[in-house]
């Protein structure tokens, strides 16, 4: 440990993220209510942007560092912020559920919100700030990626296979492919389950945030364990 930032109260059900600019000077924070804006050299808190009653979760940022997305999961809906100004950039884009992971393409053009409660994803056009359409996932998104080209968006989801251990049941989780263009469903690949039984604990492999080369040629699944004991499939 080298040093520690104070940023604020966070509640127990946040989903918290942090993302640095592209010069590396600046981190953003989401932080219960607030963005936390933090000089990374000095580790000296900037500036906060309050959100008052909003509980702030995922973010996204463009590749010069001009404008930052920020899921506002309370009020189900995007804010853009404009990181010269420090301040909300028009009204934030209303969604139909919880966005818990913002994407954005290359090219800027669409930002990709993922839904778990409602096993969707909404495709944002930028510029008319305005849903543009929505991609149903097959079972409860995890994590998704967009391939460098912008034709193409990965999502890791809940199987739809069933799978038994230990007469329990779980699904096991996909990566399915789908065409940015025309928001179809183009390939599914089953990922291999890691799942053991140890007493009354039935451990499985959880997917984690993915990342993708800049050829686009391999996508990497992080996975942690988590244990239950009743059925995954009330997950």
């Amino acid at each position: 440990q080298v040093a520690t930032v104070a940023l604020g109260i966070m509640p127990g059900s946040a989903r918290p993220d942090v993302l640095i600019s592209p010069n590396y000077s600046t981190a953003y924070v989401s932080v219960g209510e607030e963005l936390v804006i933090v000089d990374t050299l000095t580790l000296v808190v900037l500036h906060r942007i309050p959100f008052a009653g909003e509980q702030l979760g995922a973010m996204a940022l463009d590749p010069t560092g001009s404008r930052l997305y920020v899921a506002l999961e309370t009020g189900k809906s995007v804010a853009l912020i404009d990181t010269a100004t420090r301040q909300m950039d028009g009204a934030a884009v209303a969604l139909a559920g919880v966005p818990t992971r913002l994407v954005l393409t290359p090219d800027q053009s669409r930002l990709f919100a993922m839904r778990p409660d409602t096993n969707s994803i909404d495709v944002i056009d930028l510029a008319s700030r305005s849903v543009i359409g929505s991609v149903a996932t097959p079972g409860t998104p995890v994590d998704l990626v967009a391939h460098p080209d912008g034709s193409r968006l990965y999502v890791v989801h809940r199987g739809t296979t069933p799978e038994t251990l230990s007469f329990q049941t779980f699904y096991g989780h996909d990566l399915t492919t789908y065409d940015t263009g025309t928001f179809a469903q183009t390939a599914t690949l089953e990922l291999p389950t890691f799942a053991v039984q140890l007493g009354f604990l039935t451990y499985e492999g959880h997917p984690g945030r993915m990342s993708i080369l800049p050829s686009g040629s391999r996508i990497y699944v992080p996975r942690s364990v988590a244990a239950w004991r009743t059925s995954p499939t009330a997950f």
